[in-house]
């Protein structure tokens, strides 16, 4: 009879533990935290050097804060002045976009090459584009030079 007591009472106890301990937790959406608004912004230390004068071809690449997605590349990259062969963009290890002269492209030496990346540069959650006026003139001579990114 005594055993019989104890474990009802044990019985009763592990219940009681059971049901405060799967009791507490509640159940709903995931907020996620705050809304991002902020666009993704460029790392210029880890990115190709800007502003260069005497610029040699070269793969140009733009690393960026947070993970970029690329969208019609083909309609929103434009070179000015314009190449004769179309340039790769590509997008390598979701934060860094590699822009690309093909091989046989050859770079006028009186020329500054503005790089304008449209739409194309994206937040990949939530499809932010960067800002359009973006640009990265490449002056092969010192008699033009300057940069700036709007």
């Amino acid at each position: 009879m005594r055993y019989i007591i104890t474990l009802l009472f044990l019985l009763l106890l592990i219940s009681i533990w059971l049901s405060l301990f799967t009791g507490c937790a509640q159940v709903e959406a995931l907020t996620g935290g705050p809304r991002d608004t902020i666009p993704p912004q460029l790392d210029t230390a880890r990115s190709t050097v800007n502003m260069q004068t005497r610029f040699q071809k070269q793969p140009i690449l733009l690393v960026f804060d947070e993970f970029v997605d690329l969208k019609d590349v083909f309609n929103q990259v434009v070179v000015s002045p314009p190449l004769a062969k179309q340039p790769k963009v590509t997008l390598e290890k979701y934060k860094h976009v590699k822009f690309e002269f093909d091989e046989e492209e050859v770079l006028r030496e009186d020329a500054t090459y503005t790089i304008q990346f449209g739409d194309a540069i994206k937040d990949f959650r939530r499809a932010m584009p960067r800002p359009s006026g973006l640009s990265f003139p490449r002056a092969i001579t010192s008699t033009r030079s300057g940069c700036r990114a709007r």
